[in-house]
């Protein structure tokens, strides 16, 4: 079984039940009672008591339960869970490095701009505000970082962060690209100073 949905899970503690032979693996995409946005859900005591029985249940019953961080991994471990990780794939025909990395300038690209490129889905409970807020005071401190700095978003971005930064002194430094392929994406990526789809907390 694979969630969320976590009731997947619960189908698998059903069929394990039934048929206590079979082998199951219960993988876990994101955390279930960890995850977090679960502390906004707004859960009545007696719903986060059914959530983390549940998933206690699914712990003590699957005979492997996967996660894709080794901190999930050891986090399920200590619930009982017979753990382990497997982290997410990567696209091996994207031929930029999988890190964030500051280009060193050069005659090929001076004319271009500081260019910060975040790119992937970016929710409120993500909100990365004190990177904002750096940015910011860079901008009121340094009028030619103003004037070369270029803050871009590839992807869907959450409308409230949006309109914050558009109302703040970001505003003239944004470029806001919405959704794109596969490869332009990835061309987005290849052309910026710094760039990053890791979700920042």
């Amino acid at each position: 079984t694979t969630g969320p949905p976590h009731s997947m899970h619960l189908i698998g503690l059903g069929v394990k039940k039934e048929f206590p032979n079979i082998k199951w693996i219960a993988d876990f995409r994101d955390p279930w009672t960890e995850i977090s946005y679960y502390k906004h859900l707004k859960l009545t005591q007696f719903a986060d008591k059914k959530h983390r029985n549940l998933e206690q249940k699914v712990f003590e019953n699957a005979d492997i339960t996967l996660a894709t961080s080794y901190t999930d991994a050891e986090n399920f471990k200590l619930k009982g869970a017979n753990a382990f990780c497997i982290t997410n794939g990567f696209d091996s025909e994207v031929e930029t490095k999988v890190e964030v990395k500051i280009e060193v300038e050069t005659k090929e690209n001076t004319n271009s701009k500081f260019t910060l490129s975040y790119i992937g889905v970016l929710e409120q409970l993500r909100n990365p505000e004190i990177l904002w807020e750096v940015l910011i005071q860079l901008i009121n401190e340094n009028k030619d970082f103003e004037n070369d700095f270029e803050l871009k978003f590839v992807g869907r971005i959450d409308d409230k962060i949006l309109h914050s930064l558009e109302k703040s002194e970001l505003k003239n430094s944004i470029k806001n690209l919405g959704y794109l392929s596969h490869s332009e994406s990835n061309s987005e990526m290849k052309i910026s100073k710094i760039k990053t789809n890791i979700w920042l907390v």
